[in-house]
């Protein structure tokens, strides 16, 4: 074959490969292995998803029933989850109130400062405008008294 030449022996691997040869034959068989495989699968899918569903349904129920059978551990568990939590918690809203208490205090201490202080001037205005009554009534008397009027200049 070898001797025949190169033209020769590709025409000859066309010809083996080519539809009419081994080509044609190789896809025919595939085509029919995939239409036998298609076939059994078809035949095959309503068992197995039925044993799917069945073992589906297996597992919740037996899941259910390990944890009716661990109930006590569980609940054993999830308190001893809560109780750090409920203290952490507890421990919070108590900072928190303690901060709002003070907060309700320090403004009623200064309300109560501020009516102090306004109350200390109002007792300044009020000493203030007697000072001034008592120097106009000094003023006043010692006029009576050496006949002369005085106008003080108060700035």
């Amino acid at each position: 074959m070898a001797g025949l030449g190169p033209e020769v022996g590709g025409a000859l691997g066309q010809e083996m490969l080519g539809d009419k040869g081994l080509m044609g034959t190789i896809n025919e068989k595939f085509v029919n292995i995939q239409d036998k495989t298609k076939e059994l699968a078809l035949g095959l899918v309503p068992d197995f998803m039925n044993a799917g569903v069945e073992q589906a349904a297996a597992m919740v129920v037996g899941l259910a029933n390990q944890l009716d059978y661990e109930r006590e551990t569980l609940k054993k568990l999830g308190k001893n989850m809560a109780k750090p939590v409920g203290a952490a918690f507890k421990t919070r809203l108590a900072s928190d109130v303690a901060a709002a208490v003070r907060n309700v205090e320090a403004a009623a201490t200064a309300a109560r400062a501020e009516k102090v202080a306004d109350a200390t001037a109002a007792q300044q205005l009020i000493t203030d405008q007697q000072v001034a009554r008592a120097i106009a009534n000094v003023i006043r008397n010692s006029d009576a008294r050496s006949g002369s009027v005085v106008t003080p200049v108060l700035t």
